[in-house]
Parts: structure tokens; C-alpha cells; sequence
């Protein structure tokens, strides 16, 4: 059998969790909150063999080694959550030799064990299926083809295949059942570790010192009493997990000031969860075990479910002995059971603590720390002019200040306009302190902002954009939402500038303008309304002469429809049942009958005369009129004849 992907059917089956607590008392008291229980940091030592060892933060030198092989157990279990509930689960364990799953020594586990190897193995992982329906395993990332089939109830299966690329995978519950199967417990952790030890990558820019592996996720206990019945429609967790537990039972994770700590986040849940490390960033340098061509500094970071993504956090250098800095979601997913103050602190909450390893702090190149500068060119030939030598020396690239190049287009919508900034350096030259400058038209007011990196934008008129820094080729881009007020009209001329805390060394492209011309307001206009064809002479029913006109307003306005004889201009007064719009028809005979709407409509005229108000073969005409609050006015006049003889 071979590896595969899990399907996505469970991603659209899950509802988000409401969480009602506070975000300032609920980061407040995540800040103050101390832990005691003890946990093991991880070197970057690897392996050669597949490693079975238990999902947390422990040294990977105490994982129990098995050969390029390994067989699990998928039983039954349980789990206890702090507030002392029990949860029945779903899980892996490592199968003893000579020792059967049902064996009670054999205890399944949420996540299961974390397994290990090295970069181009060959990995075979046998499922021993103790359960009482059938398992698939899936392996996204790995190659193969889905398993569809997977081990019946007591059956086993086997899946082998090449652990090519370094990164940080998950295995899970695939197949039909993966829709409950998942959330009751049935993932784990695969770490495919470089060849090159202390290295989360084969670049070296993605060494590190420490690591933790986090394996994420969350319990609905409705799911997890009753399975096979549940509507995962309604799924609702209330617990939410690191490594199988939520806080205060989560391990602490152990590292030293200065030091670099590989944080591998593994979503195995239903749930997008956004986990932030307050006291200092984290370096964003793969997702998916893809490693990322331009690593990005986050405050946080949001892991799809069903997704991976390794990140690098320095330690401060200042932090002191025993500090804690806490890791959570920054959705607010802490809290034990249902939401509320006696049930928090809880959930998916954890703490790194700065301690003395004896290691020392990173010797390693920070991974979102900008390039180093170019070497400076060769110094001009004699003779050659220090005027020309120095610009072969700049054309070399040498010691080249940020160029910083922005670009700018709107786009008119329905009052309001759109404006979009990109802002990218030239030559590779990053650039620090980056921000836009934005001063908008008279009568524009930004209501909405967004920038792709950076804390974001501040002001409604004067607006100025605050995009941190940018490495090398990045480009940033900022989007602005501007309401047009009254004040507005004519062409608007609209400049952003960019600027950095460097000297730039061309600021003729450091602005861009976009301008956009608003036209006056549409007058009032009256007209047939598209598609009909005005009647030239009226029809005769049951003793009345109807004519039906369908005309079109342009805007908001009161319409008047009435009827005059063409020679004398005599009006010529409406039988009843005369009707402009899907108003109701007249009661009595009438000179006129009108109509207001709000805003562009059509309406449908329908003029009954009575026979012994009019004379064949004469000519009339139906008026109708278009009046406003402004004042303005419009008009269309349909003729018709009263037909002769008959």
C-alpha cells in the first residue's frame, strides 16, 4: 500500500467555536500565569531510522528506535481533561513485539507517537487495526496513491514509501471514516529531519539550537461519546489541545536566551488555529514542508486545518533565568470546557521558559535577518577616472542602499474608491522602517485598510501604512477603501510615498500618483423603457379606450402620468381602473395618476378613457411628468389616435 492525501470533505464540516472571553484580560492573564510542569527541550541531533517516540517537547535521543519499520495499534482510549472530565478516544500506540493490540498494556494516545526518520529513508509503517471499523491512513505530503480500502476491523496494512524531503508531515485517519475518525483522535506527527544535523532544512539559514513539536487540535465530547451517529454538522469543540492536552496539563518548553527554538506546528484538527509567541516573533521559514524562498517575520500566524508550518523564535538575549514567554491561540481557544472565567486559564496554551542548557546562544544566521550587502566592486583601474571607477562599482552591486519603487491604481465602485500600492525594493537592497504616506482628496474618507505584511494603517484622511521591512525582492501591498463624500467631484489626484528608515538612493520612484474623474450626477430622465414599443392608437375594451405605456426614471422621483387632446390641449379625465406602477388602480375618474419610487425604476402605465370622453380619428397625447426634492424635472410625451369607424 502506498501513502496518501487526506480528503478535504471535513473541512467544510465544522463550525467555529465562540469564545466570550476578553482578548486584554485574556492576554493580560496569560502573561502572569506560571507553570510547573516539567518538560524536555529538543536538540537538532537526527536519525538514520525511523524513531517512535511521544508527541511532546522531550529529547530526541531518548526516543525508542525501531528498525526502518514500525507497527502501531489504532484502539480505544481514553483521556482526562483538567476540569476532570473523562473523553473517550480513538488512538495510536506503539505495538510491542509478541504483544497483541488488545493487550490493556497497550495504550492508545492522542496524538500518537511522534515517528522520525531522515531525509531519503525508506519508511513502512504497519496499522494493526483494533477497532470496530475499518482504517485508512493518510500521509499528505508523502508521495503515493490514496488508500481507499485501508484494514478492516482486526486486519492490519502496510504502507511503505520514500521519506524524500526534510519537513514536518502529518499522518492521520483517511478513507470514508476520516470525518470522525480525525477528531476522535487518529493522527499523529511524522518528522522527516535534514541530513544535516541541527538543521530543519538542507539550507542552512534554517538551523536551530532547540525545537518543540506541536501538534494541535480539539474535542468536541458529543463527537467523542457517540461517533458513529454524530452530525459533524454540529460539531463544537470545547477543549482545545498541544500535543494532546490543554493547559495546565501542557508541557513546558525549554530554551536558552539567544537561542534559536524550531517551533513545527501541526494543525490536526477541524479548526484554523492562530498561535502566537508573546514576547518576541517568530520566523516563518516553511509551510506544508515547503521550504519558503522569502521567510517572513509574524507576530502570529494562522495554521489551516489539516496544515503544517515550521517557525524559528529567537530568545531574547535579555530574557532572565526562569522567565516564561507564553505560546497560545490567538483565537482565544483557552479554555477548559465551556467558555467562561471559572473554566479559563485552559486550552491550547503553553509557556517557553528561558533556562540555562549550557549551549550558549545561536551561532547560526537569523533566517529573516536581510541579506548582508554585497561585497564592494573592484577599486577603478588607474588612470580610469574615480568618477567612472566608482560607478562600475555601483553597477557591481556593492554596499547599495534601498531603492525603494512604488506603483498605484484605483478603481471607482459604487461610491467609493479603491486604491491599491505595491512597494518593492530594486537590486536586492532590503530596506527597514518601511511606511506609505497616503494624504487623500478633499471629500474621500478611508474606511477600510489592509496591508500584506506589517502592523497595518492608521487614519481616515491622512493615511500612513506601517510595513516593517522588506527583504530583498519582497513586494508589499497596500489596499485602501475611500467613501466619496459630497465634497468630492472632478478629477481627484491621488499620491502615496514610500519611505524607509535608509537613505534611498533614487526617491524619484519612491511615489506613484492614480487619478480618477467623478462626474456630475446624472440628471432626471424620463424615457419608453428599453425593449418596449410605444402603442400609435389606443384599443377599445368594454367601452373604454386603454392605451399601455411602459417608461423608464432614472432616479428617485415622483412621476405623473395624464391625458390631453392634441388640438385644444384640453384634459381628458381617467376612468377607473387607470393604474401608473403597482399602485392600485383609481377609484373614480381622475386628471391624472402618479407614482413615486426611490431610485431607477420602470413603470407600467394603463389608461382606460371612457368612450364619450374622446372623438374618433383624433389625436391625443399621454404626459408623462418627473419631478425631485432638487428640483429638477423631466418629461416624455407618447401621442396615440382614437381610431375612426367601428
Amino acid at each position: 500500500m502506498t501513502a496518501n492525501a487526506l480528503p478535504k470533505e471535513k473541512r467544510a464540516m465544522r463550525t467555529r467555536v465562540g469564545r466570550v472571553i476578553g482578548a486584554s484580560l485574556a492576554l493580560a492573564a496569560v502573561t502572569a500565569l506560571a507553570v510547573t510542569i516539567p518538560a524536555l527541550a529538543r536538540d537538532g541531533q537526527t536519525s538514520s531510522r525511523i524513531v517512535a517516540a511521544t508527541p511532546s517537547v522531550q529529547d530526541v535521543r531518548a526516543a525508542v528506535p525501531a528498525s526502518p519499520s514500525v507497527d502501531l495499534c489504532a484502539k480505544t482510549g481514553t483521556l482526562a481533561m483538567p476540569d476532570g472530565v473523562i473523553v473517550p478516544i480513538w488512538g495510536f500506540a506503539v505495538k510491542p513485539l509478541g504483544v497483541d493490540c488488545t493487550d490493556p498494556s497497550v495504550v492508545a494516545g492522542v496524538p500518537g507517537p511522534m515517528l522520525e526518520a531522515t531525509a531519503g529513508d525508506s519508511v513502512t509503517i504497519n496499522v494493526h487495526n483494533a477497532l470496530a471499523e475499518s482504517l485508512a491512513l493518510a500521509f499528505p505530503g508523502m508521495p503515493g496513491v490514496p488508500d481507499m480500502t485501508g484494514a478492516p476491523a482486526g486486519g492490519i496494512v502496510s504502507y511503505t514509501f520514500t521519506a524524500s524531503d526534510p519537513g514536518t508531515y502529518l499522518y492521520e485517519a483517511g478513507a470514508a471514516g476520516a470525518q470522525h475518525q480525525v477528531p476522535m483522535g487518529l493522527y499523529g506527527a511524522l518528522i522527516v529531519r535534514s541530513t544535516t544535523a541541527g538543521q530543519a532544512y538542507d539550507a542552512a539559514r534554517t538551523a536551530f539550537q532547540s525545537e518543540a513539536v506541536l501538534v494541535l487540535s480539539e474535542i468536541d465530547p458529543l463527537l467523542n461519546a457517540s461517533p458513529l451517529t454524530y452530525d459533524m454538522n454540529a460539531y463544537h469543540p470545547t477543549y482545545s489541545l498541544i500535543n494532546g492536552k490543554a493547559y495546565p496539563q501542557t508541557e513546558t518548553i525549554l530554551a536558552e536566551p539567544g537561542q534559536r527554538v524550531l517551533l513545527r506546528y501541526l494543525n490536526a484538527g477541524l479548526e484554523n488555529q492562530a498561535m502566537e509567541l508573546l514576547g518576541t516573533h517568530e520566523c516563518v521559514i516553511a509551510k506544508d514542508s515547503y521550504l519558503l524562498t522569502h521567510p517572513f517575520l509574524v507576530y502570529s500566524e494562522t495554521i489551516p486545518a489539516g496544515q503544517t508550518a515550521d517557525m524559528i523564535a529567537t530568545i531574547p538575549s535579555a530574557m532572565s533565568l526562569g522567565a516564561k514567554m507564553p505560546v497560545f491561540n490567538r483565537n482565544l481557544a483557552i479554555t477548559n470546557g465551556s467558555p467562561g472565567a471559572s473554566h479559563f486559564p485552559g486550552g491550547m496554551l503553553a509557556f517557553v521558559q528561558a533556562v540555562d542548557l549550557a549551549g550558549g546562544p545561536a551561532q547560526t544566521p537569523d533566517p529573516c535577518a536581510p541579506p548582508p550587502p554585497p561585497s564592494p566592486g573592484p577599486p577603478p583601474p588607474d588612470g580610469g577616472g574615480g568618477g567612472g571607477g566608482g560607478g562600475a562599482g555601483a553597477a557591481g552591486g556593492g554596499g547599495l542602499a534601498p531603492d525603494l519603487v512604488v506603483t498605484k491604481t484605483a478603481t471607482v465602485g459604487d461610491g467609493t474608491i479603491r486604491y491599491t500600492i505595491t512597494v518593492s525594493t530594486k537590486d536586492g537592497a532590503g530596506a527597514t522602517g518601511v511606511k506609505v504616506t497616503d494624504q487623500l482628496p478633499a471629500g474621500l474618507v478611508a474606511t477600510f485598510t489592509q496591508t500584506s505584511r506589517g502592523p497595518g494603517c492608521t487614519g481616515t484622511t491622512l493615511v500612513v501604512c506601517d510595513l516593517d521591512f522588506l527583504l530583498g525582492s519582497q513586494t508589499a501591498e497596500v489596499v485602501i477603501v475611500a467613501q466619496i463624500t459630497g465634497a468630492a467631484s472632478g478629477q481627484l489626484v491621488n499620491t502615496a510615498t514610500a519611505t524607509s528608515k535608509e537613505s534611498d538612493r533614487n526617491i524619484a520612484d519612491n511615489s506613484a500618483s492614480a487619478a480618477v474623474t467623478l462626474l456630475g450626477e446624472e440628471a432626471l430622465a424620463l424615457s419608453i423603457a428599453q425593449g418596449f414599443r410605444p402603442p400609435t392608437q389606443a384599443v377599445l375594451r368594454n367601452g373604454h379606450w386603454v392605451v399601455t405605456v411602459r417608461v423608464h426614471v432614472n432616479k428617485g422621483s415622483t412621476v405623473r402620468a395624464r391625458v390631453r387632446a392634441r388640438a385644444t390641449g384640453n384634459i381628458v379625465r381617467m376612468s377607473v381602473g387607470s393604474v401608473l406602477g403597482r399602485l392600485p388602480a383609481a377609484l373614480g375618474e381622475r386628471s391624472s395618476i402618479s407614482r413615486s419610487v426611490a431610485g431607477a425604476a420602470n413603470l407600467r402605465a394603463v389608461v382606460r378613457i371612457h368612450a364619450n370622453r374622446v372623438q374618433r380619428g383624433k389625436r391625443y397625447v399621454l404626459i408623462f411628468r418627473a419631478t425631485n426634492a432638487a428640483g429638477e424635472r423631466a418629461f416624455i410625451r407618447v401621442p396615440f389616435r382614437i381610431p375612426r369607424g367601428g
